[in-house]
């Protein structure tokens, strides 16, 4: 009897600790309730930012896939089943490790934010990996990671450990196929937090091929949309000609000609941005100063993306649907 009463206890406390935590990700507590004041940065403010984010990046981030990990193992049933008392405190001991963590995560990202980098995009050549350029989309992935996909999954833990009721529903299989859910849930987790650490690891050039390259993939979607319209729109094209017919040229057969004539185009741009893309970080294809500000980083890939937008394929296919449209 007591065993019951100390499993439900410790059940609960678990339960506790997990909504606590889900708590703790809520959006509101990852923005500074005050901002206004005039921003200011010193060379100081920026070793310390540029501390906090190497911390994060070598151990708050990597301890907290960590411990993600620990608790699918402490959680599973084939482990659960041998001491649910002992990986129940188990688990307890790994709650307060996550708060702890991301305690520290949330004053880095609201360090961060207070210091409102972007104001000083202008002249942020000696911030390093503080510059504006990095820290904006870095807020932004903490921000997902803490507000969705640690909040959500956290959820779950406690909708699982609520649902343990005794060990025959683990000899039924009944929390098993239950506990399954969770292993790609964490993994989705662990990926995401893999690619914010990789951001932080990247140089600025790096950071700028990955944008490239993010380009390249959606733009090989939208060509290859663009080559099957053609191939489409010809088939169609001459079987609606009778044998006997003259040949007349329609806005539709005038589109499929232009499109056409702009392969070697596509083609053009595809082979410069991956030559880009895939060029050694150590050998850039052209001059990038070792001191560069935001506003210069930004604007590689803002030319990028203007003229080959991250939606390349969806973008195609709008513009065939509304050329269609205006030659019928």
């Amino acid at each position: 009897m007591l065993d019951l009463e100390n499993t439900a206890r410790l059940k609960s406390d678990v339960c506790k600790a997990f909504r606590s935590l889900s708590s703790f990700c809520c959006p509101r507590s990852m923005t500074p309730e005050n901002d206004d004041y005039e921003p200011t940065i010193s060379t100081d403010q920026i070793h310390f930012l540029t501390s906090l984010l190497i911390d994060m990046r070598t151990a708050l981030l990597p301890s907290l896939r960590q411990c993600l990990n620990d608790l699918v193992l402490l959680l599973h049933p084939s482990h659960f089943l041998q001491d649910p008392q002992a990986n129940l405190r188990a688990t307890h001991e790994i709650t307060s490790q996550l708060a702890d963590i991301m305690g520290k995560i949330r004053f880095a990202v609201c360090t961060v934010t207070f210091a409102q980098l972007d104001v000083f995009e202008f002249e942020d050549h000696l911030h390093g990996i503080a510059k504006s350029h990095r820290t904006q989309p870095l807020l932004h992935e903490l921000n997902m990671l803490m507000s969705h996909d640690l909040r959500v999954l956290f959820r779950k833990h406690v909708k699982f450990i609520q649902g343990w009721k005794s060990l025959k529903e683990e000899r039924d299989g009944t929390y098993s196929s239950q506990r399954r859910d969770m292993c790609p849930e964490t993994k989705l987790t662990s990926d995401h937090i893999n690619k914010i650490v990789q951001s932080l690891e990247k140089s600025d050039f790096g950071l700028i091929q990955a944008s490239w390259q993010a380009v390249v993939n959606s733009y090989d979607h939208g060509f290859a949309d663009l080559i099957e319209y053609i191939i489409k729109s010809g088939s169609v094209t001459n079987s609606s000609i009778a044998p006997t017919t003259t040949r007349v040229e329609t806005p539709r057969s005038r589109l499929r000609s232009l499109l056409q004539a702009a392969i070697p185009f596509f083609k053009l741009g595809r082979i410069y941005l991956n030559k880009l893309s895939s060029n050694p970080i150590s050998r850039p294809p052209f001059t990038i100063q070792s001191q560069i500000s935001s506003t210069e980083l930004n604007c590689p890939s803002f030319c990028t993306s203007s003229i080959y937008p991250p939606t390349a394929s969806s973008s195609i296919k709008h513009y065939v649907q509304e050329s269609l449209f205006l030659s019928d």
